[in-house]
């Protein structure tokens, strides 16, 4: 799979930031199908669109209790066969916290 991530959610007390560098190799005919990214549960507008070989952006988003732990989820989709999915927790008793996912 030519198919390579860098995925990172940081926590600053109840703001999330999310940023995401996705591409897949020029030289490949693999393109992205879909990148979902999910904070508590909601999805975010990662607007990356269908049939591209490269998706990179940021979104923000407010936590509804920063206090509690907050699932985070990913899942990238090529038109290749693979998928690529992890998931991790931003840690409620930090008031700081950082995921990455990469590949």
């Amino acid at each position: 799979m030519s198919l390579h991530y860098a995925i990172k959610v940081s926590k600053d007390h109840a703001q999330v930031t999310a940023t995401w560098d996705i591409k897949v190799d020029t030289s490949d005919a693999e393109l992205i199908s879909n990148f979902s990214l999910t904070v508590e549960g909601k999805p975010l507008n990662t607007l990356c669109e269908a049939g591209n070989k490269a998706c990179k952006s940021a979104v923000y988003a407010t936590l509804s209790n920063p206090a509690a732990d907050c699932p985070v989820t990913f899942v990238i989709t090529t038109n290749k066969p693979d998928v690529r999915n992890g998931s991790d927790i931003l840690r409620g008793q930090e008031t700081y916290d950082d995921i990455d996912f990469s590949a």
